[in-house]
């Protein structure tokens, strides 16, 4: 179906009506590519909010079938807006995929750039909104990282989820002096030059030091395992959660 760009403003179902078959996104892509550009910006955000989960292969392969290397009137075509939307949202949908053994990778990495989500300021703050409490689960395991701190108070600015974030942190802040004091209160081992003679030159002395130590160590460990796990829950629960 061709559709007018009256009409293209006032679809229901922007993805199923106009993306998800090959052949009425190819034939209208001269309506689309004739929209402003703020316009473009805004349909791409409808699509991807409106295209779910399973469909997002469907609508990769469209894009791709579709010639995005051309300009239209020296701006860039619908098509290419849209796959800079469709990485935004795959991005987004990586931090909590199962199978995605480094979902803050991005937030640490040189290519990181704030700016990538401003384009689509409206479609990064739904998406993260969406799915928030397992967002903010999965950012917080390493809260105590100030550079993932600020950047993504940088990439998701103006949404709720960067209030809801801050608060977690300074919970997790108000925990960690327990931790610290936990782990100063273990004294350190004698220096060897001012340790009893019978500790220096007794090997069986030093062996029963030696697995003392070891288990001092080992349940130290697990302490610390304790007041992190307590920690995470501190953060929530500071939340209300």
């Amino acid at each position: 179906m061709l559709y007018s760009e009256p009409a293209v403003h006032t679809l229901g179902q922007p993805f199923y009506q106009i993306a998800y078959n090959l052949e009425t996104f190819a034939l209208n892509q001269p309506t689309l590519n004739g929209l402003e550009q703020r316009a473009k910006i805004n349909l791409v955000s409808q699509i991807l909010l409106n295209c779910p989960d399973n469909c997002l292969p469907i609508l990769e392969s469209n894009i791709q079938s579709i010639n995005t290397d051309k300009t239209v009137n020296q701006q860039e075509s619908f098509n290419q807006v849209l796959e800079r939307g469709l990485n935004v949202r795959k991005l987004i949908d990586k931090i909590t995929a199962e199978n995605n053994l480094t979902p803050i990778a991005y937030w640490l990495g040189a290519d990181f750039d704030p700016g990538f989500f401003d384009e689509f300021r409206e479609l990064t703050n739904t998406l993260v909104e969406k799915n928030s409490d397992a967002i903010l689960a999965v950012f917080m395991r390493h809260s105590n990282n100030g550079l993932l701190i600020h950047r993504v108070s940088a990439s998701f600015k103006g949404s709720p989820f960067v209030q809801q974030f801050n608060l977690a942190e300074i919970g997790c802040q108000r925990r960690a002096p327990a931790l610290k004091k936990r782990e100063s209160s273990v004294a350190d081992p004698l220096p060897q030059n001012i340790l009893p003679k019978q500790v220096l030159f007794s090997p069986l002395t030093n062996r029963k030091n030696t697995v003392a130590s070891r288990d001092e160590t080992s349940a130290l460990a697990v302490e610390k395992k304790q007041e992190e796990d307590t920690c995470m829950d501190g953060c929530f629960g500071f939340l209300g959660w």
